[in-house]
């Protein structure tokens, strides 16, 4: 069918729909029956009259869906078993009984009731909760089989035959195009360089580089079973150009390259597996070389429309029941990057486009337009932190163009020039990321302004905050490269942080928003903040079980799912931490009725402090409190008397310095490199 005639189909079914519609619209109301709804008590009932608009209505606009989709999405939809799956999944776990009769309910809330990960929330859930191995999945129940999806096929094949067809169906669709690849990445510039192509199978995508930019000498790596047929089959003219190697991709590296590729590799490993790959490839970096993943990218919820995230969400239901995988999100990838190594920093993302016919490289920045809601996330650029590089982040708009594109990630390695490419001289890392630092209400005073009693108490109390956050961020970044010995000082150091943070909030709890309450006479001043103690209460809660266990040895201890577990709570602690500080200033409005209630709440918090153990909580606020934030204008915090600050940092100190080497202060107060696999 040509261009014109789809068109004509398209409005003849466009028109069928609002006549039909129109008239059905006449028939209900003849009848008086209301129309169609979602709402929770609205009934059903098309009258005899109306029956034939009813079966034109849903004929003309099923067959304008499917007219609409890509060949390849449209047998997936007649063919996939995901909506189903849904519905079983929703009824074995209760979730429509979680959900209120109106409103709405988060997934966090979902998670918690139903006591299942936010991130994957079935027979493999119930039989292996939390796993990352790629051999418990429903894949493996569903083929009785004790491996992985790769061992079954290895072994059996007929289904590695119609495995493989499947994914040679899947590489004729325009969605899963080499060209995603090829031309949107400036190869041509690259001179003569080394391509790597890790899991690069039979060698396609590295025979299509190698036959567009010639310059480009690429080797293949894949298993030796994948391998051992390919360099054989290479025709005269890319002899020489393409080499094919026997690897194992969780080995470390053995060849040093300008640029490694992952096509379509990672989104087949757990974030367990995937920071494993990344950084076996750390050892072959050498200055400049650059790692490049091509990937798919699901949007966050209500950033797309709804049938594009439909598809998404459904390959990654597909990647969770046969590989224990999972498709992922640009902050996701962003996390995932920055656990395998925390210098990696997102640069830019841009997109890649349909090439039928619409618009591919004429993406505006997103600066000359108003909206991100719209955003496509397609393409993101990370790089290693170096100290004279400046992230610049550049964002392309999708506006009317059709995105079919895929996700590509490009990894720089920065390193200076006289180190070698081992990377141990690469720049340290530090507790002021990922989670943001507040900022003191003394800092934003102009020259020469004092502060009073409301900006005092905010600012003691968002250096408090302070306190807590370099903490977490320490644990965070530290969590995958703690070594076996380390494990108990660090758990050690993580329980404190826990105790510190549970009393923090238990005393405004029972004494500093009651203290408040009766001094304003209003009972809910500080009704929010209340709340979003309400809100990351449960996530505190699994993080010191999880901790509790690993020190008794009833768990082994994985860095991965620590940081897994902050991921839960801490975007929403770190919040709390940063709303509080304005309801603070805002309790001048008061006036004399508040008069000296920091003095107050302090004086009764002093009396609580044993609970903390008075040496460790003292010491550990000289542990994260950093003497040069904002300029070292903060020297009167902590409020201890130099001569027993002295006293913690020389004497106390050793009684558990091996916590405090995961501390993000030194003895001095100021920040220091953190322990992590590069620093």
């Amino acid at each position: 069918m040509n261009s014109d005639n789809s068109l004509t189909q398209i409005e003849h079914l466009a028109a069928t729909i609002s006549k039909s519609v129109a008239k059905l619209r006449e028939v209900l109301a003849k009848e008086g029956v209301p129309p169609p709804s979602f709402a929770e008590n609205a009934s059903f009932v098309i009258p005899q009259e109306g029956l034939d608009f009813q079966d034109a209505i849903i004929d003309a606009t099923a067959e304008l869906h499917d007219l609409m989709l890509d060949p390849l999405i449209l047998i997936r939809e007649h063919g996939g078993h995901n909506n189903s799956a849904c519905l079983q999944f929703i009824g074995r776990f209760g979730i429509a009984n979680i959900v209120p009769s109106e409103g709405r309910v988060s997934f966090s809330e979902i998670a918690r009731q139903t006591g299942l990960p936010e991130d994957i929330m079935l027979d493999a859930l119930q039989t292996w909760p939390n796993s990352s191995e790629p051999h418990e999945t429903g894949f493996s129940l569903a083929n009785s089989n004790d491996g992985s999806i790769y061992q079954l096929l290895a072994s059996d094949s007929v289904k590695a035959a119609r495995f493989s067809n499947a994914m040679k169906a899947f590489s004729t669709s325009s969605l899963f195009s080499i060209s995603h690849l090829t031309d949107n990445y400036d190869w041509a510039s690259l001179g003569v360089v080394e391509v790597i192509d890790i899991g690069g199978a039979q060698g396609h995508v590295a025979l299509e580089l190698a036959k567009r930019f010639e310059q480009l000498k690429v080797t293949v790596q894949d298993i030796d079973e994948v391998v051992r047929y390919a360099e054989p089959g290479l025709s005269p003219s890319m002899e020489g150009k393409v080499h094919f190697m026997a690897h194992d991709l969780f080995a470390p590296q053995t060849l040093q390259a300008d640029i490694f590729i992952f096509r379509w590799v990672l989104h087949n490993w757990s974030d367990k597996h995937c920071i494993l790959i990344l950084r076996a490839q750390i050892p072959a970096l050498k200055p400049n070389a650059k790692i490049i993943i091509q990937e798919a990218c699901i949007p966050e919820p209500g950033t797309s429309a709804l049938w594009r995230e439909k598809y998404a969400r459904a390959d990654d239901l597909s990647m969770a029941a046969i590989f224990n995988s999972r498709e992922r999100t640009v902050d996701e990838w962003r996390k995932l990057l920055s656990v395998a190594d925390s210098r990696f920093m997102m640069k830019r993302s841009s997109a890649s486009f349909h090439p039928g016919g619409f618009r591919r490289h004429g993406a505006k920045p997103l600066r000359q337009h108003a909206s991100t809601n719209r955003l496509t996330q397609w393409c993101v650029l990370y790089s290693y932190k170096y100290l004279l590089d400046t992230a610049n982040c550049m964002v392309l708009w999708r506006r009317e163009t059709k995105l079919v594109g895929s996700i590509t990630i490009y990894t720089h390695l920065f390193t200076f020039a006289n180190t070698t490419p081992t990377i141990v001289n690469m720049p340290p890392v530090y507790a002021d990321h990922p989670f943001s630092l507040v900022t003191t209400p003394t800092s934003q005073l102009r020259d020469g302004e004092k502060p009073n009693e409301f900006v005092t108490a905010a600012t003691h109390m968002a250096l408090a905050h302070n306190l807590m956050i370099r903490a977490l961020n320490a644990m965070y970044l530290q969590a995958p490269h703690v070594q076996s010995q380390q494990e108990k000082p660090f758990l050690q150091f993580a329980e404190l942080w826990y105790r510190v943070v549970e009393h923090h909030h238990r005393t405004e709890e029972e004494i500093f928003f009651p203290m408040l309450e009766e001094m304003t006479g209003e009972k809910d001043v500080m009704q929010e903040n209340s709340k979003q103690h309400d809100a990351f209460q449960a996530g505190l809660g699994t993080f010191i079980s999880y901790v509790r266990q690993c020190i008794s040895q009833e768990k082994g201890y994985s860095g991965e799912e620590l940081v897994h577990i902050l991921d839960g709570f801490a975007p929403v602690l770190c919040q709390h931490f940063l709303d509080e500080i304005p309801t603070l200033l805002a309790l001048e409005k008061y006036g004399d009725k508040v008069k000296g209630f920091f003095a107050k709440f302090v004086a009764e918090v002093e009396k609580t402090q044993q609970e903390l153990g008075v040496l460790a909580g003292a010491v550990f606020v000289l542990a994260t409190h950093d003497v040069e934030f904002e300029g070292g204008i903060h020297d009167d915090f902590p409020p201890i008397p130099s001569v027993i600050t002295w006293g913690l940092r020389n004497v106390a100190w050793w009684a558990h310095n091996d916590w405090w080497s995961f501390a993000p202060c030194d003895r001095a107060g100021k920040m220091r490199p953190l322990k992590t696999s590069t620093a």
